[in-house]
């Protein structure tokens, strides 16, 4: 014992078995040090077997001895015993003791004992319900020589009419794919933090894995176990290097071996654990004769689970297809489909379910139309769910010579060759920390939807679990006028498991006064603790317009008089507490203040460019630092030149002044470009209005955005919006963030992705104000809901700069009011935006209102 404790200290946990059959093995920190018994239980694989009612169910241990021993092994026997998690036996009926009358040496003898349970607790990741299995070998005396033990779980899984079912019931799989990795220590993924994983997960309604693309830490089945998370289980398989064409070793039957090895090295390792549903053939490796073996191979070691695979093409290799065909080309391997092409399944001839087993690239910026693919899920035959590319961004903590932290990537060591920033799609940074994108996940994947009947609080509640009812929640409502909450309560209501019930919520009584905005918002929370959320903890959300904001509403207006001075460079118009001067040179207010204060620097100023996000079809240029996406590029849109080509005063008395500026923003070869014919109109309370009429020509890509910059004094870093918040949004990415009134300092709207691109943008903005610490600023409102950020960097530098280090805080705010942008998608890896999202080079007009703070 002591030479083999040195030998675990030297081996840090690594297996070793001498030939006296010592064996010393450990996982982490856990260490086990026994004697193996010459005779031994080689293996064992635990099964349920559900009645047709899911209720009573057969339990079954298959279980191998072997004897390592000279000597012929008589009279022992093997028992099998079935406990609850407290220790308490479980009744079972059958044949639960095995005699061994003998085992030749060098022989092996496999047998089953099984026994019938009445209703147990059934395992599903909703209800995830655990036993322990305890096999007991004994010899001849009846002393005990080897115990093993599992957790195991009562499940059944089958396929009918293209849907897996768990326990009778069909599961949708809201899932993500998880690559292993640590900020700090690279593939090492300490226990505490993969439970902090599983953890997050459950609390933002994911659940289920693809173990992409290889089986993982032991512990991490462990926990799905105990949590309750589906596992796609998949083998070490991937030669996409040598493509899918006749080189592709899928097809070689020299390389069969080699590919059926791997799953069943897999399926021999993780077979007992109820959260596999699945085995996963592997990724990316071409179709043919070994996935073929490998398919047989799996149904003969596991008859009890299904096979996946993302091929769909000939020859069959799985149950169920994780990808299909792509636009009209042919059935390959298609992942991250468009979202069209994803309806176009249920009229396939394929009866195989579909689980899209990459969908949705998270890199960067992005994951747009989320909440669309979820809709695809839960609408088409066949369509069993999706798992997101991927979980974690996987960048590794460094620290600048003054301290300040960042993430590294392909490249930053040195290495060569690398793919850069490829590695970062996750929905979670390295370090765990959420993201926008997570918000949105949980939103999207939430187990509870719901339906406004009518706008006098008529609700429908739908329990999309299958296994569990909402008897444990408590459901919170809140009426908002404006934004504000005007009335507020909470009700309960038990739904039953797939399920949908109405519900009345008591606003009926509420005056809706013209003219304002009305709100209803719900919450679904719980009541008590779980193993994984704290009492209170929000599982599913949503909001409801039960009167719409008016966007055009009558200004107060003054008659006071207004003093207008003009010469060949600008214009002033100056009222009793403020001063607005426009620049006729290079066309911006060039000065706005109020009580003398100075609100403006510059602008507003019309652009069209933002900072690409990896979706965006960013790249990394040989010899550059700059990373651009170049479809805009080469139109000109990053430097594109405002001129001002007209000035003319329109009207002016009745306490106000108006005047047309026509621009034109040109790119450097003034092929394409816009003109803008905008009239101001300046207020004798200090107010002023911008009618915006834009007016493309020569050829434009679709754009990234459409809008005005202004430019403002950092001391400017106080900003409230009425809007979609309080977390970034875009158009095709906002369903989890609520309209409603927020604020926060403009440090706190800047989402700082590991390579700095576009971040922070809101989404359906009412109004929106920017102001200093005493109070003063600027408040702007639109004719139709606009899209407004801020920041302390320009564009320009969020473009140029691939590290976070690069980014160096000016003195400055940056403040962009969009009449829109374009949607995020996931072109970096898929689809562009979906085309109601897409921001096209068309004519268009709108209004923004400006109105003093003080």
């Amino acid at each position: 014992n002591k030479i083999a404790m040195q030998v675990f200290r030297w081996c840090d946990g690594s297996y070793l078995e001498d030939q006296d059959g010592w064996r010393l093995s450990g996982i982490f920190r856990d260490v086990y040090l026994y004697a193996t018994p010459k005779t031994q239980i080689q293996d064992f694989f635990v099964t349920t077997d559900l009645a047709d009612d899911y209720k009573d169910a057969v339990i079954s241990a298959k279980i191998n001895l072997k004897n390592y021993d000279k000597k012929t092994f008589k009279n022992g026997s093997v028992e099998f015993k079935l406990l609850d998690l407290n220790g308490k036996g479980i009744v079972v009926d059958g044949t639960l003791l095995e005699s061994v009358s003998e085992i030749k040496s060098g022989e092996s003898l496999e047998f089953i004992l099984k026994g019938k349970v009445s209703n147990p607790l059934k395992w599903t990741h909703e209800t995830p319900n655990l036993y322990k299995v305890i096999v007991s070998l004994k010899n001849s005396k009846g002393e005990i020589s080897e115990i093993v033990a599992c957790n195991t779980g009562f499940r059944e899984i089958e396929i009918k009419n293209r849907e897996v079912l768990l326990n009778g019931k069909p599961v949708m799989f809201k899932g993500v794919n998880k690559v292993e990795h640590h900020y700090l220590y690279g593939k090492y993924v300490p226990r505490e933090w993969l439970e902090k994983e599983v953890l997050l997960m459950k609390q933002y309604n994911i659940n289920s894995i693809r173990t992409a693309h290889y089986p993982h830490d032991p512990y991490l089945y462990d926990l799905c176990d105990k949590y309750g998370i589906l596992l796609l289980d998949e083998a070490n398989v991937e030669s996409h290097g040598m493509r899918y064409g006749a080189e592709s070793l899928a097809k070689d039957p020299a390389w069969g071996k080699a590919h059926v090895q791997r799953l069943r090295s897999m399926i021999n390792r993780d077979k007992n654990h109820p959260s596999v549903v699945m085995w996963s053939h592997g990724n990316e490796a071409g179709n043919g004769v070994n996935f073929v073996a490998m398919n047989d191979e799996a149904h003969r070691l596991d008859p009890t689970r299904p096979t996946h695979y993302h091929f769909a093409e000939l020859p069959i290799s799985s149950d169920v297809i994780g990808g299909w065909k792509r636009g009209s080309g042919p059935i390959w391997q298609g992942r991250y489909l468009e979202v069209t092409d994803l309806y176009k399944y249920q009229y396939s001839d394929d009866q195989r379910p579909f689980i899209l087993n990459e969908y949705a690239h998270a890199m960067g910026n992005a994951m747009g139309n989320l909440q669309e693919y979820m809709e695809a899920f839960e609408e088409v035959d066949g369509l069993i769910g999706g798992h997101i590319w991927d979980w974690v961004d996987q960048g590794i903590l460094q620290k600048t010579a003054e301290g300040e932290e960042w993430f590294a990537y392909g490249g930053d060591y040195g290495d060569n060759p690398n793919d850069k920033n490829f590695c970062l799609n996750g929905i979670v940074f390295p370090d765990l920390g959420i993201t926008p994108k997570t918000i949105e996940v949980k939103r999207v994947y939430q187990n509870i939807g719901f339906k406004l009947n009518d706008k006098n609080g008529s609700l429908s509640i739908t329990n999309k679990n299958q296994h569990v009812s909402l008897d444990e929640v408590t459901f919170f409502w809140q009426l908002k006028e404006n934004g504000e909450t005007i009335k507020e309560g909470s009700f309960k209501k038990d739904v039953a498991a797939g399920l949908t019930e109405n519900v009345s919520v008591p606003v009926e009584g509420v005056n809706f006064n013209k003219g304002k905005e009305y709100l209803l918002n719900i919450s679904a929370k719980l009541n008590k603790k779980t193993t994984w959320a704290a009492a209170g903890f929000e599982i599913a959300y949503n909001q409801f317009v039960l009167q719409e904001w008016n966007f055009n509403p009558e200004m107060l207006v003054s008659n006071q008089e207004l003093t207008t001075t003009q010469n060949d460079k600008i214009i002033a118009i100056t009222g009793d507490d403020f001063t607005f001067k426009f620049n006729k040179t290079d066309g911006t207010i060039s000065e706005y203040t109020i009580n003398g204060k100075s609100v403006i620097e510059q602008g507003p100023q019309l652009q069209v460019w933002r900072a690409p996000t990896d979706n965006d079809g960013s790249y990394f240029p040989d010899g550059t630092n700059k990373r651009m996406c170049k479809i805009w590029l080469d139109a000109g849109l990053k430097e594109m030149t405002n001129s001002l080509e007209g000035f003319e005063i329109t009207g002016s008395g009745s306490g106000k002044v108006t005047f047309v500026a026509k621009y034109i923003i040109t790119n450097e070869a003034k092929t394409a470009g816009f003109n803008a014919d905008v009239e101001y109109t300046v207020y004798a309370d200090g107010h002023f209005t911008m009618n915006t009429k834009v007016e493309p020509f020569g050829k434009l890509p679709n754009l990234p955005r459409l809008g005005y910059q202004m430019v403002l004094s950092d001391e400017y870093n106080n900003f409230e919006w009425y809007g979609r918040g309080p977390h970034e949004n875009y158009s095709d990415r906002n369903v989890a963030a609520l309209i409603g009134i927020y604020q926060g300092t403009v440090d706190q709207q800047f989402t700082n992705y590991v390579i700095p691109q576009e971040n922070g943008n809101k989404t359906d903005v009412r109004w929106a104000e920017l102001k200093n610490s005493k109070g003063i600023g600027l408040k702007v409102s639109g004719n139709t809901p606009l899209e407004t950020s801020v920041h302390h960097y320009s564009a320009g530098a969020l473009s140029d700069a691939i590290h976070t280090y690069e980014l160096k805080k000016e003195d400055k705010t940056y403040w962009n009011i969009d009449y829109r942008q374009g949607g995020l998608g996931g072109n970096s890896c898929g689809p562009q935006p979906l085309e109601k999202y897409l921001l096209k080079p068309l004519p268009v007009e709108f209004t923004l209102t400006f109105e003093p703070v003080k």
